[in-house]
C-alpha cells in the first residue's frame, strides 16, 4: 500500500548575524525560531548553515539568496531589512512507490513553488511591520534591547495571532492601508469581501463559502469553472478553487494549480494589462486576466470548446460574479 507525504512547515525563523559575531555567542543571532521546542544546538546549526549559504551566493550575484532546493526540502530566504533574514523551510511532498519488490519515495519538487512561499514570507513580515514597526524601529525605541524584539516576535508569531483591535487613522500610507484592509476583511469582518465583488449588501460568511462555487455541467460532479480573484490595491480576494475555505481540499489537479502560478508569474513581469488563455493536456482551459491592478484566473472544465466559446464563458462569469468590477477586454 502506497503512502503520501504532504507539504509541511519544518521551521520558520528570524536571525541577524551581527548580534553574535564571536564563537560562543551564536545564540544571540536568533530573533525568533519555530518550532519553539527546538534545542539550541539545532537552532544554531540551522542558522549557521543559512549564513554560509548567504555568504556563498553573495560571491556570485548582487541579488540576495532566495531559495535552496534539496530533494526533500525547500528553504525560502527573505531579507526585509539589512542583516535581518526571515527563513522558512517546508518539506517536499512525496509518494511511496514499489518497483521490483523494493520501496522508494518519489519526490514532487514541482509542487512547491518558490514564488508562492516567498509571498507568504513577505506577508508575514509586512503584518508584523504594520503592527510593530520595522525590526530596527523596535530596537531604536527600546535602547537597542534585542530581548524586546525577541519578545515582540514571539508574541506576534506564536501567541498573539492578531487578536487585537485596530484604530484607523488618516496618516496611513497606501501599503499600510492595504495591510489594514487585509486584516479587517480576513480576520475581523470577512463578510465585507462580498461588497466589492457583488456591489450589494453584506452577506453571511456561510454564503461566501457556498455561493458561486461553480456552475455544474450536465450530471458531472465537477463544476464547469473554478476561479481566483485578487485586487492588488486593497488586497480583496475571492476563490472557489477550494471546496471549503476551512479545508485544504482542492478539487482541481495540482498540475493545473502550478500552471495558474506560472501564468500569474508571467503576467506580473509585464506592467501592462492583458489576457492569457491556455489549453491543458486534459482539455481544460485556463484564462488569466490582468486589468487595473486586478488579477482574475479561471479554470474552465469544458472540453471540445474553441477560443471564442471560452471567451464568451469568461464574460458570462465576470458579468455574473463580478458585476461591479470592470475588466478590460
Amino acid at each position: 500500500m502506497s503512502s503520501k507525504g504532504n507539504i509541511t512547515l519544518l521551521n520558520f525563523f528570524v536571525f541577524n548575524s551581527t548580534y553574535g559575531p564571536r564563537e560562543g555567542e551564536e545564540d544571540k543571532k536568533i530573533m525568533y525560531f519555530y518550532p519553539p521546542n527546538t534545542d539550541i544546538d539545532t537552532k544554531i546549526k540551522k542558522i549557521g548553515l543559512c549564513e554560509a549559504v548567504v555568504k556563498f551566493t553573495e560571491t556570485f550575484s548582487d541579488k540576495p539568496c532566495e531559495s535552496v532546493h534539496t530533494q526533500k526540502t525547500r528553504q525560502i530566504y527573505f531579507e526585509p531589512e539589512k542583516e535581518f533574514w526571515v527563513v522558512m523551510t517546508v518539506s517536499i511532498p512525496y509518494v511511496e512507490k514499489s518497483k521490483d519488490g523494493s520501496q522508494y519515495l518519489e519526490y514532487h519538487e514541482e509542487d512547491v513553488q518558490d514564488r508562492v512561499y516567498k509571498a507568504i514570507l513577505q506577508q508575514a513580515y509586512r503584518m508584523f511591520q504594520f503592527f510593530n514597526g520595522t525590526f530596527y524601529d523596535v530596537l531604536t525605541c527600546n535602547d537597542n534591547d534585542v530581548k524586546v524584539l525577541q519578545k515582540r516576535l514571539d508574541h506576534f508569531y506564536s501567541r498573539d495571532s492578531l487578536l487585537f483591535l485596530l484604530l484607523l487613522r488618516s496618516g496611513l500610507d497606501q501599503d499600510d492601508m492595504r495591510i489594514m484592509y487585509k486584516y479587517l476583511t480576513t480576520s475581523l469582518f470577512p463578510t465585507y469581501l462580498e461588497q466589492e465583488l457583488q456591489g450589494g449588501s453584506v452577506t453571511s460568511p456561510a454564503r461566501m463559502t457556498a455561493t458561486h462555487a461553480g456552475v455544474h455541467y450536465g450530471n458531472s460532479s465537477d463544476p464547469l469553472y473554478r476561479y481566483i480573484y485578487f485586487n492588488h490595491m486593497n488586497l480583496a480576494q475571492k476563490t472557489t478553487v477550494h471546496v471549503d475555505n476551512k479545508k485544504s481540499n482542492v478539487n482541481i489537479p495540482v498540475e493545473t494549480l502550478r500552471l495558474l502560478s506560472d501564468i500569474s508569474s508571467d503576467m506580473s513581469k509585464n506592467c501592462e494589462d492583458g489576457e492569457t488563455i491556455v489549453k491543458t493536456v486534459s482539455d481544460s482551459w485556463i484564462v488569466g486576466k490582468k486589468s487595473d491592478e486586478r488579477e482574475f484566473y479561471v479554470v474552465i472544465n469544458q472540453k471540445n470548446s474553441n477560443l471564442i466559446e471560452i471567451n464568451d464563458e469568461v464574460k458570462k462569469l465576470c458579468a455574473t460574479n463580478f458585476n461591479s468590477i470592470f475588466f478590460l477586454d
